[in-house]
């Protein structure tokens, strides 16, 4: 994870991000012991597999 928040930073990146669920808590453990910082985030998904999504 170092070498692409280190590709990341030289590239002009001012934040890394990742998603992630609650009931991945090890993983959210993981993320937190290499300094990522939760969030509170409002996710919206549009499901371009469907054709009627538009229509909603």
């Amino acid at each position: 994870m170092d070498v692409r928040v280190e590709i990341a930073r030289e590239a002009g990146a001012r934040t890394v991000d990742l998603t992630s669920r609650p009931d991945r808590a090890a993983a959210n453990r993981l993320y937190e012991r290499l300094g990522f910082q939760a969030r509170q985030s409002t996710v919206y998904r549009f499901p371009i597999d469907r054709q009627d999504a538009h229509e909603r």
